[in-house]
């Protein structure tokens, strides 16, 4: 069965898959990110925060700040933040403050993010909704005919358990001592006596 390719919320502290300084990686998102750096983050956002936040939200809340406020860069280092919390991955680089990674690399921190989320296996194009989705299909049904035949799997055992069970009852019956057969068999027979020699059950003419 293949195993989804999402991995979220690793239990050991993680590392980045990628550093800051390889946004020439992936050229595509590089460009991108450089040219309209809002849509990067909308997808970003999206994932970071489960779905709660839409591509298009987290798009264009970033561009009225990038424009009218230059505080972009105060606004998305949240997200950063909780992707670092989402895979437990420590601050990069040597340490620094995601507000701090932010301001001096705005398009630099985008694009790592954007691959970092890539290289967990997430598919930036479709957003949350449906790479959970995916994910789930793969992971939790399966085929029918493995279903029936676990169930027909069980259902023999029960009754190899039962019949072994009735035959170990009658080995033990067949196995048992001739003095006890043989003790059985004259209390029977001496109750048979008593009924016939009872006084009360003589016919009387």
């Amino acid at each position: 069965m293949q195993q989804p390719k999402v991995q979220i919320q690793p239990k050991v502290p993680g590392e980045w898959n990628t550093s800051l300084w390889g946004c020439f990686s992936n050229c595509g998102n590089c460009i991108a990110t450089l040219c309209c750096p809002c849509i990067t983050y909308g997808q970003i956002a999206n994932i970071v925060d489960q779905g709660k936040t839409s591509v298009f939200s987290g798009g264009r809340n970033y561009a009225i700040l990038m424009y009218f406020t230059c505080g972009c860069c105060l606004y998305s280092c949240f997200a950063r933040s909780k992707l670092r919390y989402m895979f437990n991955l420590p601050p990069s680089p040597c340490g620094c403050a995601d507000c701090l990674v932010h301001t001096c690399c705005e398009p630099c921190a985008l694009c790592q993010e954007y691959r970092e989320l890539q290289s967990r296996g997430f598919d930036m194009a479709v957003g949350w909704d449906l790479n959970t989705s995916q994910a789930g299909s793969t992971s939790v049904h399966a085929p029918v005919s493995q279903m029936m035949q676990g169930q027909m799997t069980n259902n023999q055992q029960n009754y190899n358990y039962q019949n072994a069970g009735y035959n170990n009852q009658n080995m033990n019956h067949q196995n048992a001592p001739p003095n006890q057969t043989m003790g059985q068999n004259d209390a029977y027979n001496n109750q048979n006596e008593y009924q016939i020699n009872d006084p009360q059950e003589q016919v009387q003419y």
